[in-house]
């Protein structure tokens, strides 16, 4: 099997297009009907075909192929190669035996008419045109040459699934040439030929001075070729030929002296001798099998009616003596089991007399102990309710025991707690700490999607993008808010996701490395997104919207990609969710953000005439906090779906894993509309990945 596999179809044309429909494939086990054919070329189960540079086929026939690229993304054929339908016809010896069981007798077998490759003998294969005949098997079709090749039998197909109905094919070599060409012409329709050209002819003495011309005087052959040979023979079986050559009785006698002096009319001759010798031999053989069998059937009666009326004595007298043996062997047996009995009685009364002396003994014995253990019984009982009681005692010191220990190591649990927060704390003394307010009413993410809808400051775009936003953050990334909205879309985040307050920090020049985002370099002091990562791990974690402002002002292409790679790998908690923002789009550290970051434009995200009533849109009472939950991996059809807005080579294996993942996080945001949703933050992978081709 080569590394690119072959694959099984029959041409098909419409709509003045070409096909061939995948049936079978080659594999490491051998060839396999396809079950699915449009699940492994889609839509229709079918590969192009280009006529002009394959051979031609007709409907219906089959051929093997590879598959390769082709036009509008769609399958092509390549390296075509005609197989045909193959039946084995190696039992019959002889070329000429095959010929005549498919002129007679034909073929049964489930396939179609057409060409056909058919083996005969050890090494021998033809390639024959057959027809359906009125039986209903396949028989040789009239007039045709039958070219003979040499057979390999690596070429024979097997097919699991089709060949098991009878149905093989042959797919011949590349190279192959026919070794011979046999014109297989039936002879009825070669002697009308031959009679209907002579039927045409002017005159015998024509057909005489024809053969005058062409005979050679020293050994009175024909010395013409193989074209005047052929008129001769058709004007010999001419029925007007007949009548004219019987007036000339001269012309006749040369004429059938020089047709026999021919050797090929002579070894016509023989080989029809010997071809009705054959068939008289046939006819008489199967004459003598038929009387051999009538011999043989009486004979086989007779001898069979003897050997049963011997074999009715034989039964009888062997009965007769059988039944004199039996009747003397049951009565000697009977003489033995009543001299065996009535010894085995006496043996078992003297036993039974000592068993009954032993057992009352027994009973006397076990009467006395009997007493002995009812006085024991009684004892132990006593003992055992007093043990029952101190068991009952020493259970319930036990259990309150056990409740002092468990209310104990909760609270040594608590005093753990409380001193890990201390030390945390203590640690970075040097600056404020930072806290939080009061935990607003905890949200999962559906509450969360529907509070969105139903806010009241955000247009129809700013929804989309918040809800984008978080599932972006969810999902592991960092994305980027630039444009004039910003602050005003992080404040309305600030209210939905953690209690109405995030942790900012502004970036300078001296953030280089991603630590530098935790610790302040040159002094190792805590900052405040360190602190807001501690609270969002804490015994009671609180959910962090933490802002890092500025990024442009920093050297963002070096600790950015690092923090991405962080939040890619689910080292941060997940209540700890983080963003970034730009305000100078222009400088050089923003451009080179733009082609390797995600990036959300803030325009047109709230309502104008709604921002006089914010004090009470975004008040205590309406402050939320996001319980996100366990990551969410999505279901199989929701796989589906997303993969095949993925599909076509839109993303590399990197974005589409990204992408993937969030749009897994956006299902529970808003299940109604999550199609669209992730149809667009595909899109929004789909525009970094040109951004990134572009930059290279």
């Amino acid at each position: 099997m080569s590394k690119i596999p072959w694959y099984l179809g029959q041409f098909d044309r419409r709509n003045y297009q070409s096909f061939l429909k995948a049936i079978a494939q080659e594999t490491s086990e051998g060839w396999r009907t396809i079950e699915n054919p449009k699940k492994l070329f889609p839509r229709t189960g079918e590969v192009q075909f280009n006529e002009a540079d394959a051979l031609p086929l007709r409907k219906g026939e089959w051929a093997a192929f590879h598959v390769g690229p082709g036009i509008r993304n769609r399958a092509q054929a390549k390296h075509v190669r005609r197989i045909y339908p193959y039946y084995d016809l190696s039992s019959e010896q002889s070329l000429l035996e095959v010929r005549r069981q498919l002129n007679f007798d034909g073929i049964l077998t489930y396939g179609e008419p057409g060409l056909w490759a058919i083996r005969f003998g050890p090494d021998g294969l033809i390639l024959a045109n057959l027809a359906e005949s009125k039986s209903g098997s396949l028989i040789l079709s009239k007039s045709q040459n039958v070219y003979e090749y040499d057979f390999h039998e690596g070429g024979v197909i097997s097919v699991s699934g089709i060949s098991e109905s009878g149905k093989s094919f042959y797919m011949p070599d590349v190279d192959a040439s026919p070794t011979r060409i046999h014109d297989w012409t039936p002879d009825k329709q070669y002697i009308e030929n031959v009679i209907q050209l002579l039927s045409c002819a002017d005159s015998t003495a024509a057909i005489a001075s024809w053969l005058r011309v062409h005979i050679n005087e020293q050994n009175g052959k024909l010395t013409s070729g193989v074209d005047a040979l052929l008129a001769a023979a058709q004007t010999l079986r001419a029925g007007e030929l007949a009548k004219k050559l019987e007036e000339e009785d001269s012309l006749t006698r040369q004429f059938t002296e020089a047709m026999l002096k021919d050797q090929h009319i002579a070894r016509l001759l023989d080989h029809q001798i010997q071809n009705i010798a054959e068939e008289e031999r046939v006819a008489l053989r199967a004459e003598q099998h038929k009387s051999l069998d009538k011999e043989f059937s009486a004979e086989r009666l007779r001898r069979r009616e003897s050997i049963e009326a011997e074999m009715a004595v034989f039964e009888k007298t062997r009965k007769s003596e059988i039944e004199e043996e039996v009747a003397q062997l049951r009565q000697l047996e009977e003489e033995k089991l009543h001299s065996v009995f009535a010894e085995k009685k006496t043996d078992i009364e003297q036993t039974l007399k000592q068993e009954k002396a032993y057992l009352e003994s027994e009973i006397s014995c076990l009467k006395d102990a009997n007493a002995d253990l009812c006085a024991q019984n009684e004892n132990e009982r006593q003992i055992l309710a007093a043990l029952t009681c101190e068991r009952e005692a020493l259970l319930a010191s036990l259990m309150d025991a056990e409740e002092r220990t468990a209310q104990a190591q909760i609270e040594l649990k608590k005093m753990d707690i409380a001193i890990a927060e201390k030390a945390r704390r203590m640690a970075y003394s040097a600056i404020p700490e930072v806290r939080l307010p009061a935990q607003a009413r905890v949200v999962s993410c559906e509450e969360f999607g529907h509070t969105v809808r139903e806010n009241k400051l955000l247009t129809p775009d700013g929804k989309i993008l918040m809800t984008q936003f978080l599932a972006l953050m969810l999902a592991g990334e960092c994305p980027l808010l630039s444009g004039p909205e910003t602050q005003d879309f992080l404040t309305v985040a600030e209210s939905l996701i953690s209690s109405g307050r995030s942790i900012r920090q502004i970036a300078d020049p001296t953030m280089i490395s991603c630590e530098d985002l935790w610790v302040r370099a040159g002094n190792n002091i805590a900052t405040p997104l360190y602190q807001g990562l501690l609270l969002s791990e804490a015994s009671c974690p609180r959910t962090i919207l933490a802002v890092i402002e500025r990024v442009e002002c920093s050297a963002a292409r070096f600790w950015l990609p690092a923090l991405k790679d962080r939040l890619h790998g689910s080292d941060l908690p997940r209540r700890f969710l983080i963003c970034g923002t730009i305000e100078n789009e222009d400088c050089e550290e923003a451009e080179k953000i733009k082609e390797q970051h995600l990036r959300l434009r803030m325009e047109n995200v709230v309502i104008r005439n709604a921002i006089a009533l914010s004090p009470l849109h975004l008040s205590l009472e309406n402050h939320r906090e996001l319980d996100p939950g366990p990551a969410s991996q999505g279901a199989l059809p929701d796989k589906l779906a997303i993969a095949d807005e993925m599909s076509a080579g839109r993303l590399d294996l990197a974005n589409t894993l990204r992408a993937m993942r969030t749009a897994h996080e956006v299902t529970p945001l808003d299940d109604e509309n999550k199609a669209i949703y992730q149809k667009q933050l595909v899109d929004l992978y789909a525009d970094l990945q040109n951004n990134e081709i572009y930059a290279q």
